[in-house]
Parts: C-alpha cells; structure tokens; sequence
C-alpha cells in the first residue's frame, strides 16, 4: 500500500508547475495603450495555434489535441521594451502558460497563467520595438516564442526544440494587434494583425508578408517558407522549395499542418556525390544511403515509420551511383483528389502504393479514406537511363481525378531534398515537395 501511494504521490509532484500557475484576467475593459483592437472576425487576423477542438478539420487533420477556453485581444503599441513569459511542463513537454508585454513608458500587461519564479524567462527589445513573432507549436499547445525586432531576431523564450516552427507572424511590417487563447494552464493559440502596406510592398495575396527579396526565390515557395509550420526547423535561405509544384500549397498556409523536411544532399548538395542507394520502407518513409559513414543522421531519412512494424519484404531498394554523379533531375507528382459537387476535396491521403525506376522513379500513393486527396504518382528523373519498375496499386478509382505538376532541376542547380506531410492515422505520406539549391 505504501508503495502505491508513493508511486502516486510521484505522478502528483509532477503537476506541482500547473497548480502554482495563477491567472490574470484583465476584464473587458481594456486600458490604453492596449484597447482598441479589431473585432476577432476581421479579415485581416492571422492565426498561429495548436490542433485545437472544433475547428475544421481540413486545416487541422490531426485531431483535436487541446480546447480553448478564453482569450484575450490587445492592441500592441510601438514602443514594446521588454517580453516575459512563464512556462510550466506537462507529460514530456514545456508550454508557455502566460505572457507579459511592457513598454518603454512603463505600462505592463499579464495575460494568460505567470509565475513568479525561476520558470520566467524575458527579452528586452528596447529600443526597437515588437515587429512580430515567431512560434514552436506542438499538437497541445505553444511550445516558444520569438521576438522578431527591427534590429532582427531574438532568443526564444520557452523550450522550442521539439515542436514545429513557423513565421507565419514574424515577417509582416509590424504587428498591431494580438491574440492570445489559452486553456485551463498553457497558450494554446495566438493570432494577430499585421500592418500591410499598399501593393508593391512584398506581400502576397495570403497577407504574409516576406522578409525575403531574393527575386530567385518563387512567391509561392516564399509563401510556404514563411507561413507553413516546419519540422524541425524552417528551412535555409539557401533551400529553394519550389513551392508552385506543391499541389496542396494554400492547404499548408494556415492551420495545424506541419511540413518535415529532409536534405538528403546536404547543404549546398555536398553528400550527393557519396549517395549509393534510396530504400522506400513500409509506404511512409525513404531511407539513404551513402559510401561514407559521417553523413549526418538527419540527412538519412525522409518520413517517419515504426520500427517494431518495419517488414524487409515491404522495402524497395535502388541503386543510385552518386560518386560518378547520378543526380535526380527530374520530379512529377500526380495529386489524386476526390471529386464532389462543391469542388475538390481538401484533405489528404496516404501512400499506397511506389515504381520506382532510375531513369524514371514513380511513387504511386493512394488510400480507401473517403473523401481525401493523395499523392497517386511521384516520378523521379535522373540523369541517366537505368530504370527499376514496383507496381504495387495502380487501379484507377471511380470519382476521382488526377491533378499532375511537373519538376525540372534548373541548370546550375540540383535537387537536394524533399519535404512533405504524413498523419499518424493514415500512415503513409499525404504530400510531397522538392528542396533544390
């Protein structure tokens, strides 16, 4: 019995953090300089939040992984000096449970859940002010925070490291308004207005603005770079994401999406010249090989898979002769989406099924789901003529239509990665992209 009660009293300790958590309701009234912000229907809001309950589930697939409770809606003045915010763990996890904004002339405001103790963490901006912000998301909640001055970037504040990330409120002008939606202890949401300028300032039709004015870079690649949620890390700037063969593009500018990334030819494409083979395991993952054993893990391995579940039988290997400089150059993806009377389904599938051939690599990818889009035809091209052909479902479906876009390398330039979403209820990949540099 007491060791019951032991066990028990150690599962108790660990939400000491939560109960500590104090909450600052600031009321209706909002005080200047903080009122006046817009109504929370305004077109002009953008949201950054984690999968929250009730929300379609086209932009948040996921499933519902936390419920907002309430919120609060500031107005953000120029002259923003310092930032706090407290964190508190839950399970495995850190989540900002409140935040604290003060100005040079020494108004401070507490929203959400502080503590006064050694788990708040500041930055100071002074004198340049509060431009915008960049956020680790995770499925339950706002993981880190950070500042973006007009000087640049700040630390983070909070734990970061193993949420996505995305600058979906970091690259606009300015903010102007914020925000913030919490549930019973943590950040669950923040959303803001960004102050636009006329046409011909850099943003684009989604209202993300771009920090990026390099002309070589695509608008819809900027677009994704800046507002999609990335996994680890958003990509280089270096890293060009050819954005407009992406097909689900505007499905990934909002909501709870998260893109992972891979660079298979490392930065620059340093390690294509040591690639000897790609192995496709179990529907959801591709796996890399080199002539060389100090390649960087993160470099070999795209998409995630279960280990215990791993069948040798379900893996298809090719050969690729990178030291006498076999590249891909060439990337065609067939979209299969769902045909209905109000259009084309948003949601997206699995794989099902992969050809692959050297001259001419084919992932075919599809899924029972109704009503889900998915990749049916992923084709790489390299440069030279060896084939390898896996057919494994390639029956057409009833209502269904193909939507292809077509990758060709530019010369001087090669493909070095991939990036693409998988959902843990379907398995395999639901979208598919090209990273080239």
């Amino acid at each position: 019995a007491q060791e019951n009660r032991n066990h028990i009293w150690r599962h108790v300790q660990k939400l000491s953090g939560i109960v500590k958590l104090a909450r600052h309701e600031v009321g209706a009234l909002m005080l200047p300089p903080w009122n006046n912000a817009p109504e929370p229907d305004h077109e002009r809001w953008l949201m950054v939040a984690a999968s929250l309950e009730g929300i379609d589930p086209v932009l948040y697939p996921h499933g519902p992984g936390c419920r907002e409770l309430f919120h609060d809606t500031i107005s953000v003045p120029g002259n923003i000096s310092c930032v706090s915010v407290s964190t508190v763990a839950a399970g495995h996890f850190r989540y900002v449970s409140g935040i604290s904004l003060s100005t040079t002339s020494g108004h401070t405001l507490t929203l959400g859940y502080m503590r006064h103790d050694n788990e708040q963490e500041s930055v100071h901006l002074n004198p340049s002010g509060l431009k915008g912000l960049n956020i680790a998301v995770g499925r339950s909640g706002i993981h880190g925070l950070q500042c973006v001055a007009s000087s640049g970037q700040v630390g983070w504040l909070g734990r970061p490291e193993k949420a996505a990330i995305t600058r979906r409120l970091g690259t606009g002008n300015r903010i102007e308004s914020l925000r913030f939606g919490f549930d019973g202890f943590r950040l669950v949401s923040i959303a803001a207005v960004l102050r636009t300028n006329r046409r011909g300032d850099g943003s684009d039709d989604s209202g993300v603005a771009s920090d990026d004015n390099d002309s070589t870079e695509s608008v819809a690649s900027r677009k994704l770079k800046n507002a999609a949620m990335w996994y680890p890390c958003v990509p280089p700037d270096a890293a060009q994401l050819n954005g407009e063969v992406f097909y689900p593009l505007k499905s990934y500018l909002g909501g709870f999406k998260p893109i992972f990334w891979t660079q298979f030819g490392g930065p620059d494409g340093v390690y294509l010249k040591h690639l000897t083979r790609i192995s496709f395991c179990n529907s959801n993952r591709l796996v890399f090989e080199y002539d060389r054993v100090d390649i960087p893990d993160d470099c070999k391995a795209f998409g995630r898979a279960d280990e215990a579940r791993l069948d040798p039988r379900d893996q298809i290997h090719f050969d690729i002769d990178g030291p006498l400089n076999e590249r891909i150059v060439k990337v065609t993806i067939r979209q299969k989406v769902q045909l209905r009377e109000k259009g084309l389904c948003q949601t997206d599938g699995t794989l099902a099924s992969f050809e692959v051939c050297l001259s001419k690599m084919i992932e075919k990818l599809g899924c029972s789901r109704a009503g889900a889009n998915r990749i049916w035809m992923e084709q790489l091209t390299t440069n030279l003529g060896r084939h390898r052909f896996f057919d494994v479902n390639n029956e057409p479906e009833k209502g269904w239509k193909f939507e292809e876009s077509e990758f060709v390398a530019k010369e001087g330039t090669h493909i070095t990665g991939f990036y693409g979403a998988q959902y843990w209820f379907l398995g395999g990949l639901a979208a598919f992209g090209v990273i080239t540099e």
